[in-house]
């Protein structure tokens, strides 16, 4: 996940998110990504 940066608008994605939700959805895709790792 290095230097990840979101293109264009994918599917799902939120740019003005209120902060917990963002969060919420942050650690989401991070946690998702470790585990498809």
């Amino acid at each position: 996940m290095k230097g990840f940066k979101p293109r264009g608008k994918p599917r799902g994605f939120e740019p003005l998110l209120p902060a917990p939700l963002g969060n919420a959805k942050l650690r989401l895709c991070v946690f998702l990504a470790i585990l498809d790792r």
